[in-house]
């Protein structure tokens, strides 16, 4: 769900439904959606897109940054290595507000591949050194 604003000036409207509050955005791409776009699954917010509910099952966040530069290395060094990606953007919305600004862009693989993803990014030494596995976040 969204952070409930302070002041109405504050609210996120509906990417699909202009002058509607948004309720939450979608765990995959990060669209606000309003309740009649929202579908929710287990407490979680997905948008009207059905493979966007087969996706969070399906894939994982295997890397999450601010820059759309970034996440392309990754996006190609994996796909050389042959894992297929998937990458979302919360910059392809017409929204951009208070989205925490260090995750915007986020490449995903399929769960099966994860493991392979991590070697091939701690080869390429592309892991972050404190934790000594990429910088991901889960949906």
């Amino acid at each position: 769900t969204l952070y409930e604003p302070s002041a109405e000036k504050d609210s996120v409207e509906c990417e699909h439904h202009p002058g509607e509050k948004a309720i939450g955005m979608c765990v995959v791409c990060g669209k606000p959606v309003c309740g009649d776009c929202a579908v929710s699954v287990e407490k979680i917010t997905y948008c009207d897109q059905l493979e966007h509910q087969s996706t969070a099952q399906e894939w994982a966040v295997i890397h999450s940054s601010d820059s759309e530069f970034a996440a392309d290395a990754v996006q190609r060094n994996l796909e050389f290595a042959g894992i297929g990606t998937r990458v979302f953007s919360l910059r392809n919305h017409l929204a951009l507000f208070w989205f925490d600004e260090s995750v915007i862009v986020c490449v995903m693989v399929l769960r099966s591949d994860a493991e392979q993803a991590i070697a091939v990014l701690k080869e390429l030494q592309l892991l972050d050194e404190q934790t000594d596995v990429p910088a991901t976040r889960s949906i």
